[in-house]
């Protein structure tokens, strides 16, 4: 099934059952969002999505041993991997309950225990302890979505590195297909 066909058909039963868990397929990776409609926000942004997935890299540590699992920091890295050639995102809507739900899906899968340090790269800001999105957004001070806020004007204006390689090596197809669900 193609990445966006399988996004899309998780998605919706995300969306219809009211319920957020993961799929657990063992040769597809996958990223997970939720958020209410009616938000600070706004509309739900690409953007959004991938800054709240990007922002776990707080909890990554770039030192731990290869083959130890990083399960706080598992959206950062399965975002970034580089094995991963891949992407098929999608998401849908609950009427009653008023949520969306993005379901991204990898392939190849991220996340493997053992090739953390060939698949997901130091970075030149983390260094400062800092991470910057590409127009100078302090990452390492993300916050959750029901909290979000624009933060504009604290970084340095320089990106980060494996975020630019993530957005330059990606094969990438996005699902326009919105469902709404009755949950």
């Amino acid at each position: 099934m193609p990445l966006c066909a399988s996004a899309q058909e998780w998605a919706n039963l995300l969306a219809h059952t009211n319920s957020f868990r993961y799929r657990n397929q063992k040769d597809v990776g996958e990223n997970q969002y939720c958020r209410p409609l009616l938000h600070p926000l706004g509309d739900l942004t690409g953007k959004e999505v991938s800054v709240y997935w990007y922002s776990s890299i707080r909890k990554y540590d770039f030192s731990k041993k290869p083959d130890l699992l990083h399960i706080q920091a598992g959206p950062f890295s399965q975002l970034v991997w580089a094995g991963t050639k891949y992407l098929g995102i999608a998401k849908a809507k609950t009427k009653r309950s008023q949520k969306v739900f993005v379901v991204a899906h990898y392939y190849p899968p991220g996340n493997a225990t053992g090739r953390f340090h060939e698949n997901v790269f130091p970075l030149a800001s983390h260094q400062r302890g800092k991470f910057y999105d590409d127009e100078g957004n302090n990452l390492s001070e993300a916050v959750q979505p029901a909290e979000a806020k624009e933060e504009k004007g604290k970084g340095k204006g320089k990106g980060d590195l494996a975020y630019n390689r993530w957005l330059g090596k990606r094969d990438t197809s996005i699902s326009s297909q919105e469902s709404s669900h009755s949950s």
